[in-house]
């Protein structure tokens, strides 16, 4: 299923001249003042039936005052994460109450709430599943015949999963020569296939046991598959005319058949199917069950109709907005009741005489067994993607709602395809950066080709101890590279609800995973201005059109796409930015003066087919000379006759393309006419050099004068280019934590250059550039620890640079006197006096050393008269800060703090002489988690709160007063032993006034200032 697309003949032309965007005077305005649809959202975990009215509320109101526009909630179990089981049961009439009640919370502040499709985090299951309606597999049994007469077989029924069996053949054919020692072992009986590295050694029979991967069976992950381009001796291979179906020879119950066999010796095979038998992922008890076939529509209507329509019609506050399906992680299936009948439509031809190569055999010989099973899976692919995510969609557009999918995992299906059947797809980053990391290019260019605007994320998920630890500023680089990555919608992860009162801190987490973004994080009340520096990128981001030169198009295969640059073949060269695709989208592309165009607006200079690549257990394998086969390695590039077509097209009308060279089509159907057609387009095309060698990419680039759309030199600066109707948008991020001058170069002339800062909403322009003789215009700048800057260009100029002399700052006051300081619950009941400034953490008294939440610092600063010089500049300095910082001075809210350097204007409410200043500074949760390990355990509780939860809680009573400890966690977050973290104000405290300006980097005779 696809998303309905205008015809591309009538306004590519427009697409390539207007580009959508708001004005340029509310572009600024938005931009200084983010709307609330570009608020970051957050993921809303439910745990294990922990659930409240009062926490709801809490919980949203807590977030809404800080910015985050809304929640995706999830129902989630305790999955091993120590959580105990709470009173509400999932679907049951007490949560749905809780959800309607959740709406109208959402609705009273105007907030967005959308709900997840099933229990747990993976996918869409539940106890109301019957087997009849959950996923399939392929299952048999099989016995060896000596031929000669008329035999009574006794059939062996295979597995039979949750009391749920159906046949769907017998088939018999000559024992493979090979095979004569004894039967093959059935795959699916010993371990699970995992990868190549199941494969028998050689020198045994020719057995394919991880061909049961390529059929989509239980067990197997389908990243690359690889053709196998051995041959297989001719003892090994079963005759296709030699396949004989005895179905109709079966006794009425199904166990026997009467047969007169052959002379020879005979495999026959009984063929069915069961359930897989997997449940959802991490659901809790009440929502634990069968996961639904993902090839029949009826299987998706029916747990639509049971469980989610429910939580729809009800009409009480505000609508629910979308369904989401987040990342597939529950194996696969590779059979329904109507298959054969789905699979001879789509293919051309009947399944069942190939059935055999789904026990690892050679059915006429390999090349054609491998065709075979790329039909199989692509017929696999075909229904997963029509008959579940497309019919989720169409549900929700029944019903006003969009569908939100993270379009990767582990199933048989196209990420592309299965991205643009999304409303919103998600793609997905984790703080280690070490997980999905390709997926936020994947949605991001799903969208682009859709002319989407929003592209969401799942954001910050972690799976360690850092939680507690993490903050804004330490998350920040890692959100600003996947802004680059194209993504304009953070949906956090996570923000556990809170059901207890509020004095039960931290509370519920979803065990270790998790930003712990919620109110019971020290520094989540204070984080406001991180919010609004999130929304300001996010609502520029969305403007205009994304930007890029080369649009990659995958070769054709029901596989995921997680393409990050580094493992792209060829590689994208820096400063040139790319969508993904797969090839189904050439049949969207046209050519114009040069340009490949999209209907949705995006244009690219060159379309790039890239080489395949596997995943490392396949590469493994490849490149093992002892144990691997040498005739199996090597890629051997291969296309659909009608995609090729699609690119002999686009060639013919200019298009400048880089491929390999296909060597064969892909379906067994008619592939020797299709071959032999493909052949003749390949001559025509590689032959006459319309198709360009993928080598040649740099070659290409010189050849079109292509200039880098960014460059900085040594520098590592990533970046991303949006383009609307008056001008040019570049984000700019530095990932160091140290600050940097940089003079970055823009493809972007006559048009003069701005900075946008987003942690002010700050606009100006730009000091220091110059015109290069190429025509693109180099920009100087300093951007500071892991700071960020968008440089606009939208103003004509006639000017060819400009040259500043930057700003200095000097010193005029330093902060020596004494500082009171004052704690909120979990410190000392009475301020304190420290003489000069020091690490919490650092501190004698233990409830000052293992303090978390907020601290208030309050001293006086003596400002000469001097400092106070005409139209100069003045700021307040904090030094170190652990790890947000609210400023008051005389009494005037100045904002806050919460990355270096930790500077605020104080110029509004400053004064010589005496001046009032107060710093509340939030802290991190986890001092206090390390701190409580050396008290004894809450009476009642048991270590872990893992089995019952203490009454006290239960009651919604607060933390007893009389425990030493003042937390309480749902997961062992920390050990005693664990180092405590910085925290408060470190300093040294600082103000600073505007000094003398230096020569300009950029001032020559050539390069005056201009106006």
């Amino acid at each position: 299923m696809k998303k309905s697309r205008s015809c591309l003949g009538v306004f590519v032309c427009l697409a390539l001249i207007c580009c959508t965007g708001v004005s340029s005077a509310d572009l600024e305005a938005g931009f200084q003042s983010p709307p609330d649809s570009a608020r970051p959202m957050t993921w809303w975990h439910w745990m294990n039936g922990n659930i409240s009215k009062e926490g709801i509320t809490r919980d949203l109101e807590a977030m809404n005052a800080v910015g985050i526009g809304g929640v995706q909630f999830f129902d989630v179990g305790d999955a091993g994460r120590g959580i105990p089981r709470g009173p509400v049961d999932y679907a049951s009439d007490a949560w749905y109450e809780m959800v309607s009640y959740a709406r109208q919370e959402a609705e009273r502040l105007g907030m967005d709430i959308s709900i997840h499709n099933g229990c747990g985090w993976s996918n869409t299951g539940g106890p109301w599943v019957a087997p009849e309606l959950s996923m399939k597999t392929v299952v048999w049994t099989e016995q060896q015949v000596q031929g000669g007469g008329v035999q009574n077989l006794t059939l062996k029924q295979p597995e039979a999963k949750h009391d749920f069996y159906r046949d769907i053949a017998v088939l018999a054919f000559p024992t493979p020569q090979d095979e004569l020692s004894g039967p093959l072992p059935n795959p699916l009986s010993v371990k699970r296939a995992r990868g190549p590295e199941d494969e028998n050694v050689p020198g045994g029979p020719f057995r394919l046991r991880w061909w049961t991967m390529k059929s989509g069976a239980s067990g197997g992950k389908h990243y690359r598959i690889p053709y196998d381009r051995r041959e297989a001796p001719a003892g090994a291979v079963i005759p296709l005319d030699k396949v004989v179906d005895l179905t109709a020879m079966k006794d009425p119950n199904g166990n026997g058949l009467t047969w007169d066999v052959p002379a020879g010796n005979w495999t026959v095979v009984r063929f069915g199917y069961t359930t897989t038998g997997h449940h959802n992922v991490a659901s809790s008890p009440a929502g634990r069950g069968l996961e639904i076939d993902k090839f029949d529509k009826a299987a998706a209507d029916f747990h639509w109709n049971h469980l989610i329509q429910r939580a729809i019609d009800n009409d009480a506050g505000q609508p629910l907005s979308g369904v989401l399906i987040d990342s597939y992680e529950v194996q696969h299936q590779n059979w329904t009741e109507a298959f054969p009948a789905e699979f001879e439509q789509r293919c051309g031809y009947s399944i069942l005489p190939w059935l055999p190569c789904v026990t690892g055999r050679v059915v006429g010989d390999v090349k054609k067994s491998e065709r075979f099973l790329w039909d199989y899976r692509k017929t696999q692919s075909a229904l997963q993607g029509e008959n579940y995510f497309g019919r989720f969609a169409e549900l929700c557009h029944q019903n006003n709602m969009k569908l939100y999918i993270e379009p990767y995992g582990s199933g048989m299906f196209d990420s592309f395809e299965v991205a643009r059947i999304a409303g919103i797809p998600l793609g997905e980053f984790w703080i280690d950066r070490t997980v999905w990391r390709g997926t936020s290019k994947l949605v991001s260019s799903a969208s682009h080709l859709d002319g989407e605007k929003i592209v969401a994320a799942e954001s910050f998920t972690s799976g360690g101890k850092t939680s507690w630890k993490d903050n804004p500023y330490s998350i920040k680089a890692i959100g600003d590279l996947y802004f680059t990555h194209g993504i304009t919608r953070y949906y956090y992860h996570t923000s556990a609800h809170q059901p207890w009162d509020e004095t039960v801190v931290p509370g519920v987490s979803m065990g270790r995973n998790g930003i712990q973004m919620h109110r019971n994080n020290g520094w989540f009340s204070s984080a406001g201005a991180y919010f609004e520096y999130v929304a300001r990128c996010q609502y520029l981001l969305k403007q205009g059109d994304f930007v890029a030169d080369f649009l990659y198009a995958y070769p054709s295969s029901p596989k995921n796409m997680n393409e990050e640059r580094h493992r792209i073949k060829p590689v994208p060269p820096a400063g040139y930015d790319y969508d993904v695709t797969n090839l189904d989208v050439l049949s969207e592309l046209k050519v114009r003066n040069g340009r490949i165009v999209h209907a949705s607006g995006m244009s690219y200079r060159v379309l790039v087919i890239p080489e395949s690549h596997y995943s490392v257990s396949w590469q493994r394998f490849l490149n093992d000379e002892e144990n691997g086969f040498p005739g199996y390695k090597g890629n051997e590039p291969r296309m659909e006759l009608e995609t090729l077509k699609q690119l002999k097209r686009l060639a013919d009308a200019g298009a400048v393309i880089l491929a390999q060279r296909p060597v064969a089509t892909l379906s067994l159907h008619d592939y020797q006419k299709n071959d032999a057609a493909l052949r003749q387009i390949t001559d025509a095309l590689w032959g006459q050099k319309k198709v360009r060698a993928l080598s040649e990419l740099d070659s290409v680039i010189a050849e079109l004068n292509l200039q880098p759309d960014f460059e900085a030199g040594a520098e590592d600066l990533p970046y991303i280019h949006r383009r609307t109707k008056d001008g040019e948008i570049y984000f700019v991020s530095n990932q160091e934590n140290s600050t940097r001058q940089v003079s970055p170069r823009f493809r972007a002339s006559g048009k003069l250059p701005e900075l946008w800062n987003p942690l002010t909403g700050e606009t100006q322009k730009a000091d220091n550039w110059k015109i290069l003789p190429d025509g693109r215009t180099e920009v100087q700048f300093e951007l500071g620890p892991v700071d960020s800057m968008f440089v606009v260009f939208r103003q004509p100029t006639q000017s060819t640079g400009e040259s500043t002399p930057p700003k200095t700052w000097r010193e005029v006051a330093s902060v020596s006197e004494p500082w009171t300081v004052s704690f909120d619950r979990m410190g000392p009941e009475t301020p304190i006096r420290l003489e000069k400034l020091m690490p919490l953490n650092e501190h004698s008294e233990e409830e000052v050393k293992y303090f978390a939440g907020l601290a208030t610092y309050k001293t006086s600063i003596d400002l000469p008269a001097s400092a106070f010089e005409s139209g100069k500049s003045m700021k307040l300095d904090l030094g170190q800060v652990a790890i947000i910082a609210g400023v008051r001075l005389n009494g005037v809210d100045l904002g806050s703090a919460w990355k270096p350097p930790y500077q605020l204007d104080i110029g509004p409410a400053a004064k010589p002489g005496q001046n009032e200043l107060e710093v509340s500074v939030a802290t991190l949760m986890c001092n206090r988690l390390i701190g409580d390990q050396h008290y004894p355990e809450f009476e009642g509780a048991p270590k872990g709160y893992n089995t019952t939860t203490p009454e006290w809680l239960t009651q919604g009573k607060p933390l007893p007063e009389t425990s030493q400890r003042k937390t309480l966690a749902t997961h062992p977050h920390a050990t005693r032993d664990d180092p405590l973290m910085p925290a408060g104000l470190i300093g040294p405290v600082v103000i600073l006034v505007e000094g003398k300006p230096v020569a300009s980097p950029f001032a020559s005779t050539e390069t005056d200032r201009k106006q």
